[in-house]
């Protein structure tokens, strides 16, 4: 009897408008786009590299429209965009080990109410950042990095 494959979960942000157009060009084919982001990596290894072009010059490529006098600038708005990606993790993390904790603390004899009280508030509070969180809010970013990296270690 064949065993299930274990998979993990990969995710990465997109612009909103590029997603769409890729999932209708991926639709026009029949297929989702999660299926070809799975088959890309899947050619990935089989062939042992990336199955199209890619700068491979050895330089930084300018993006696209935004002029180099300005390169340094968009570089920090994108160092920024990944402390609060980071950030975002951060909160998902936090919520699943506090759903962890509530689930092994429930199957006890005896579990602890106060801990199940406080943790179901703390994954809440994680959750209601995640959702309501404005990540080009560089102070906020930082006090939810602080606040919930502390806990995690805490109690680790």
């Amino acid at each position: 009897m064949d065993r299930p494959v274990e998979t993990e979960m990969v995710r990465f942000r997109i612009e909103g408008e590029l997603k769409k157009r890729a999932e209708a060009v991926c639709a026009r084919t029949g297929m989702d786009l999660n299926d070809v982001l799975r088959t890309l990596v899947r050619r990935i290894v089989t062939d042992g590299a990336i199955p199209f072009d890619v700068n491979t010059s050895g330089r930084v490529a300018e993006p696209r429209g935004v002029p180099y006098a300005q390169y340094g600038e968009f570089l920090t708005e994108d160092l920024a965009h990944l402390k609060a990606e980071s950030a975002i993790s951060l909160l998902a993390s936090f919520a699943a080990d506090r759903a962890h904790r509530i689930a092994t603390e429930k199957r006890k004899a005896r579990p602890n109410r106060a801990n199940l009280k406080r943790w179901a508030a703390e994954a809440r509070d994680a959750m209601n950042y995640r959702r309501t969180m404005n990540t080009r809010d560089d102070k906020l970013v930082s006090k939810v990095e602080k606040k919930f990296a502390a806990l995690l270690a805490a109690e680790e």
